[in-house]
């Protein structure tokens, strides 16, 4: 049942945000109003304006869409369950473009811009959590934020507090950050940390974090490298650590005297993903690598430039700078564009959905159903630790533990919730349970909007409404007009014999009609068509890309001629070019027909089935018109007329 939606056809069944109580007309009873008809004949307007002969044209077709929308229903046709199996894939498809706050994604993208535009030297200190017991973790940080409030240097507290490993080399220090690469939490704690200063301990799943906001420079934006690594294993010996040295300097030697880079990376580099790249590394940012492999990165000044050998924690490295993205400081619409795709791929969504789900809430407060929370904590962290959970309060599949709205959340929706976001299993001796609950009501509540977006928005329920209507009627022409016009042999042929004065050919040729791409392919084919014109299919084989062609007999007023030129045998008609896609056409005509020829039935086939399509369909819509009681209110279309 996969069907083209048609925007003119769909616009026959589009419904007004807000249903007008004024009726236009009637089905056996049931009112279409007078707004649900406007929108459906200004969505399908071509013109701006309107007249009163146009609007009763279109009422017509209204008023017959809507009766065949009705016989659809009357059959059950959107009872069937592929039909509703496809009318909810359609819904997931538009609903993501409804579930976001446009306000909130807006500040959000111009928040990031403003970010992106400088990164921030930072120092952090991370101190692990413990279980649920966050006591002793807590206490930790707050101590070594007295410390560093007291005037402390931040590398001696970071290393006698930090559990980063990287700390006893770093002392804390990590470099530039910039927008996006960190979680967002963290992000705005350290673009809201003033310069030179440390923020006040933040707790994330992980532990505590402090940073220190130790300066900010304008954004460097990104960069492209080549680099050659010549890696020696941690904790290696002296020995290693010299050869690698002396090898460095030695493809570095070979580097000033002008051999290839490319060259020598493939020679001696370990790192094997660029070495056979040429030693081309992925395009990165900051924040993406080592500091001080950032920091000779961009110390390059200049596409081509190569770095002195410099070691990191891998080994030695000679950088080539091979080219600089910087950061674009004008908000236009590709930046602006390529920020939001950014935001809605990372955490910061999640900042719109709590949002939204805070509305939800305010709108559909949660109703709890009565339970021992500590029964249902410890029913939970059992099912978690895959025990086997003992709890008569909860031994039902079918108990209730929320009501929202018009759903009731039963026991195995939290269940499952908990345990997916569950780090892992250990028995049980962590209370998961309590820390989830207040994690998901706000999750449910978006489930509850998601599913019942059509009550809390008429524009998504009434293009729900729509592509339903427009399926309905897509399914029922076809099992009443199409396909029977198409697969009925018999009565095609039939209906061409009793109307074979319909199908008479006017003046004609046997042609073949090239189509162009592009002038430039045209000018060519139509330049070997004029000097060999019985080989095209020839010619045609050469552009296939380019160019396609179409043989059979054309009525003469079909065929492209732009000069007007005397039809006759052989003729190569004039280049027509399309001034909106710039393609290109022109004709060999090799035969010429007189007008009043009869077509055969092959020739005429396609005008025999939609003439015979529109006869079904009028036959059908007659019987329509019997079955059903149509009634306009002549009242308020007369007012309609006159608007």
């Amino acid at each position: 049942m996969k069907k083209p939606f048609v925007t003119t056809l769909l616009a026959l069944f589009a419904f007004a945000a807000t249903p007008s109580a004024q009726t236009l007309f009637t089905i056996n009873n049931d009112p279409v109003s007078v707004d649900r008809f406007l929108t459906a004949y200004r969505k399908n307007s071509k013109a701006g304006n309107s007249d009163s002969q146009d609007l009763a044209v279109y009422l017509d077709l209204y008023i017959a869409a809507q009766l065949k929308i009705r016989e659809a229903r009357t059959l059950g046709l959107d009872t069937l369950p592929q039909f509703v199996t496809e009318l909810h894939n359609l819904r997931e498809q538009i609903l993501p473009q409804y579930l976001n706050d446009e306000g909130a994604v807006n500040s959000l993208v111009a928040e990031a811009f403003a970010r992106s535009q400088k990164d921030i030297n930072l120092s952090h200190i991370f101190i692990a959590a413990q279980g649920t017991d966050s006591a002793a973790g807590f206490l930790k940080s707050a101590e070594a934020y007295k410390r560093l409030l007291a005037g402390e240097t931040f590398s001696k507290v970071a290393r006698q507090y930090s559990d980063d490993p990287s700390v006893k080399l770093n002392g804390g220090d990590v470099g530039f950050v910039t927008a996006f690469n960190l979680p967002y939490a963290l992000e705005s704690l350290i673009y809201t940390t003033p310069g030179n200063q440390v923020s006040p301990p933040h707790r994330s799943k992980q532990g505590y974090h402090i940073f220190r906001n130790a300066g900010k420079r304008k954004a460097l934006g990104r960069i492209k490298v080549a680099q050659i690594l010549i890696a020696f294993p941690p904790g290696g010996s002296i020995a290693d650590s010299t050869l690698a040295r002396n090898t460095v300097n030695a493809v570095y030697q070979r580097l000033l005297r002008g051999e290839d880079f490319a060259k020598l990376a493939l020679e001696y580099s370990h790192d094997i993903y660029s070495a056979t790249a040429n030693g081309q590394v992925q395009e990165f940012g900051i924040g993406d690598y080592e500091p001080v492999f950032e920091n000779a990165a961009y110390g390059l000044a200049k596409d081509g430039d190569i770095s002195k050998p410099f070691r990191s924690a891998y080994g030695w490295h000679i950088v080539k700078r091979l080219t600089r993205i910087p950061v674009s400081s004008i908000k236009d619409e590709k930046t602006l564009t390529a920020t939001r795709s950014r935001i809605m791929q990372t955490d910061r969504a999640r900042t719109i959905e709590s949002a939204m789900a805070k509305n939800v809430l305010a709108q559909l407060p949660p109703a709890h159903i009565s339970f021992e929370p500590s029964a249902l904590w410890s029913y939970t962290d059992s099912a978690i630790a895959a025990k086997n959970p003992q709890s008569a309060a909860f031994a039902s599949s079918k108990t209730g533990l929320l009501q929202l709205g018009k759903e009731i959340i039963l026991l195995p929706t939290w269940i499952a919730y908990a345990k997916s976001n569950a780090p892992g299993q250990d028995g049980g001796n962590i209370d998961y349970a309590s820390l989830f609950w207040d994690q998901f009501i706000p999750h449910s509540a978006m489930n509850y909007y998601r599913n019942h977006l059509e009550d809390f928005n008429p524009v998504f329920k009434a293009q729900m409404e729509e592509l339903k209507e427009g399926n309905l009627f897509f399914e029922i022409m076809q099992q009443q007009v199409w396909a029977p016009a198409q697969g009925d042999s018999a009565a095609l042929l039939a209906f061409y014999k009793k109307n074979r004065k319909n199908y008479i050919w006017n003046e004609s040729a046997d042609a073949v009609i090239f189509y162009a791409s592009d002038a430039a392919s045209g000018t060519i084919i139509r330049k070997q068509m004029t000097q060999q014109p019985h080989n095209w299919k020839k010619h045609l084989a050469g552009l296939t890309e380019k160019v396609v062609a179409d043989s059979g007999r054309f009525e003469l007023a079909a065929i492209p001629n732009l000069s007007k030129a005397s039809f006759k045998k052989g003729l190569v008609t004039a280049m027509v070019i399309n001034k909106e896609d710039k393609t290109a056409s022109f004709a060999y005509i090799y035969l010429l027909y007189p007008a009043r020829m009869q077509r055969s039935f092959a020739e005429a086939k396609s005008l025999v089935v939609a003439d015979y399509q529109a006869s079904l369909e009028q036959s059908w819509l007659e019987a329509l018109k019997k079955k059903y009681t149509v009634k306009v209110d002549e009242k308020v279309w007369q007012s309609l007329l006159t608007r």
